[in-house]
Order: C-alpha cells, then sequence, then structure tokens
C-alpha cells in the first residue's frame, strides 16, 4: 500500500522514512513551504512512500503559470521560450514569433497544460532519478490516477544515455514524451581524448594563473554571496523563469551531506565563483552555478574544470546540462535529447490538446535540426 507524507503528518514522516536523502531534501520544503526556499517556486510537495518502503518526491500544480520552469510546462515551454527569443539574432523574426507563442500560450492554459503531477520532483533544473523498476512504476501511476484524478502525470529529465531502462518501462505503461531541452552528458567510461584533456587541463590551470584558490564550502558564511553568483548568471543573464533561490535554501542544501559546494576565493578571500553539486545513481549534476558576471577572467573555464575534476574523484557520470554545446562538446560531452515523459490519457480531450500541440511542434524534423547544431 502507498503512503503519502506532506506538511499535515510531518511527524509521522519523521518517524517512519526510509531513504535519508529524500527525507533530508524533502523534509524542508514541507516545513518550510516551497516559496519560502525558492521565491518563484508554489507547488504542493508529497513525499511516496510505495509499498516496497522506496520513496518519491511529487509536487502537485493546478495553475501558478508564473512559477519557475522546474514546475510549470508553460514556463518551460512558453514563458522561457519568450526569454530566449532573443537568441535569433533576428528582430523581425522575434516580431513574427512573439504573438504565434503568445497564442499558444493561451491554447496552453485553456487546456491547463499545469495542472500536474510530477514524479521524483526535485524542483532543480535536473532531476536526476534513481533507478525504478517496471513494477514500482506502475504503482506510483495507479496510485496518482486514483488520488490526482485531473493531474497530467509526468516525469522530467529522462534520456536514453542514463536512463534507457525507465524510458522503455515507461513507454511500455502507456507515457509518451516529448522532447524538452538540448542537453550534454560525459559517462565515466567515455575516455577523454587528448585535445578534451588538454583544453580541461588548460581551463584548471586558470584558477592558479589568476591567484584564486579552491575552497570546499561547508559553513553557511558564503550563503548569502552564492545567492548573488547564481542570480547574475541563471536570473539576470538568462531567465527569470529558473528557479529563484534564496540564502535558506542555499543553507539548506549546504547542511546536505548529499550536496557538495566548493567556491572561487580571491587573495581577499571573496566569493568569485561557486558549484552545488549532488549525486544520484553514480550520476553528478550541478544545479547551483555562478561567479561574478563582470569579471572578465573566464570563471565559467575554471568551474567546469572543477566539475570535471569532481567527476573523475567521485568515478561517476556528469550531466552537464544544456547551453554553451559547443564548449561542452570540445570537452568530449555527448549531445543528447532530455524528454519529459507525461500520461494523461485519463483525462478528457481539451486536457490532451497542449500535449498533441507540443508533439506537432516537436516532430522528427525538429529533433534532426536541434541535433544538428549546438546550443
Amino acid at each position: 500500500m502507498v503512503k503519502i507524507f506532506d506538511e499535515s503528518n510531518l511527524d509521522e514522516y519523521r518517524e517512519n522514512h526510509k531513504d535519508k536523502f529524500v527525507y533530508e531534501y524533502a523534509y524542508p520544503f514541507l516545513s518550510y513551504g516551497s516559496e519560502n526556499l525558492i521565491s518563484n517556486l508554489k507547488t504542493n510537495v508529497k513525499v511516496l512512500q510505495l509499498s516496497n518502503g522506496r520513496e518519491v518526491i511529487i509536487t502537485i500544480n493546478k495553475k501558478e503559470y508564473s512559477n519557475t520552469y522546474t514546475v510549470s510546462p508553460f514556463s518551460h515551454f512558453i514563458t522561457y521560450c519568450y526569454d530566449e527569443l532573443y537568441c535569433l539574432n533576428n528582430k523581425i523574426l522575434e516580431f513574427v514569433l512573439r504573438p504565434i507563442i503568445y497564442l499558444i500560450g493561451l491554447l496552453f492554459k485553456t487546456g491547463e497544460i499545469n495542472n500536474i503531477a510530477i514524479v521524483n520532483s526535485l524542483m532543480l533544473s535536473t532531476n536526476l532519478i534513481n533507478n525504478l523498476s517496471f513494477k514500482e512504476l506502475k504503482e506510483i501511476k495507479e496510485y496518482l490516477i486514483k488520488n490526482y484524478p485531473k493531474s497530467t502525470i509526468v516525469f522530467r529529465s529522462l534520456n536514453n544515455y542514463f536512463y534507457s531502462n525507465i524510458s522503455a518501462s515507461l513507454e511500455k505503461l502507456d507515457f509518451k514524451k516529448l522532447p524538452s531541452r538540448q542537453i550534454y552528458l560525459l559517462k565515466k567510461s567515455d575516455t577523454l581524448n587528448k585535445s578534451a584533456r588538454k583544453k580541461i587541463n588548460q581551463d584548471y590551470k586558470l584558477i592558479s594563473k589568476n591567484n584564486l584558490d579552491i575552497i570546499d564550502i561547508k559553513e553557511t558564511i558564503y550563503s548569502a554571496e552564492i545567492v548573488k553568483l547564481y542570480n547574475m548568471l541563471y536570473i539576470d543573464k538568462y531567465s527569470k523563469s529558473n528557479p529563484m533561490i534564496n540564502k535558506t535554501f542555499v543553507e539548506v542544501l549546504i547542511n546536505n551531506d548529499k550536496f557538495i559546494f566548493k567556491g572561487l576565493i580571491n587573495k581577499d578571500m571573496e566569493l568569485m565563483g561557486v558549484i552545488g553539486c549532488f549525486v544520484v545513481n553514480n550520476t553528478l549534476t550541478t544545479p547551483i552555478l555562478g561567479y561574478d558576471t563582470s569579471k572578465e577572467i573566464d570563471l565559467y573555464r575554471m568551474l567546469t574544470s572543477m566539475i570535471n575534476k569532481l567527476g573523475e574523484e567521485l568515478s561517476c557520470n556528469i550531466h552537464r546540462s544544456s547551453g554553451v554545446g559547443k564548449f561542452k562538446k570540445l570537452r568530449r560531452s555527448k549531445k543528447d535529447i532530455e524528454y519529459i515523459y507525461y500520461y494523461n490519457e485519463h483525462l478528457a480531450f481539451y486536457r490532451k490538446m497542449p500535449y498533441k500541440l507540443l508533439s506537432i511542434l516537436n516532430s522528427k524534423r525538429i529533433i534532426k535540426f536541434i541535433m544538428e547544431r549546438d546550443f
């Protein structure tokens, strides 16, 4: 029998939790409230405990169209799309596309695209997932259909390179998939060629050349500065649809021994850059990355070389997320497509329309076009 834990039975969850990582990550969201950790995250966080004791975090939403894209398909496919139009460097095309995106957005709202239950929702840019068996996935699906009959069931951040077994199981359970973004991955078994190794070493040597030092961040004294550096990159430079983390959230992660924080400091002990990583199922990802974008000293190269070194030390795969494609490929990362898997067969026709339209827009021809380019 599936049990569910949320803010209404915190004491019971504290006494009966089975998964240390899930507990330490989910409990602050249940006790503080999601908006008090990530300001543009309004969601109902719950933990499902399956009949065999396995635990997964789920987030439940209905509308919340201003939410971060990590829990909002509307923000992912519409708001973020608006923010990325400048990348086209084509004012005429941008002028043409804006009203089209607006109209598609109206259709998505009519179809209640944000009425969803996201499984294994870490509410971060990348939801690393433990291998769930077919039986476990089936149990999750059946529970959510029964208890959240108006919600589309969603799994984020799946790719065929790392998660082929889960993807195959979901397809057997009649889930459909949608491409969500282009990503770059590095398996621990992938051998770096001389050129890639040389570039990573050159990136790493920039740290000493610029009189910077690497520090392990295990105390919360830099929390406010970490938020500032993260915001410079992900919010100010990229999109306000990215998670707007705050000082409390950073402190929660620093105090969670699953998360690894490393920083770059100058001779005045000022924090110039930071990475915040964690490992699930032998795969490392970096949801927290930031640096002083006003400095012209290739801080991004230094920080990414630190991620590579950490991946080698831990002997794990590296999920290098999206963006800066040419840079990552030169350092041996492999390009892949990340998918959203969804199930909505139990819903009315109008609720399926947004996903049908997205399937049309993301045709095989479009995927081929994307894979031929480095974003």
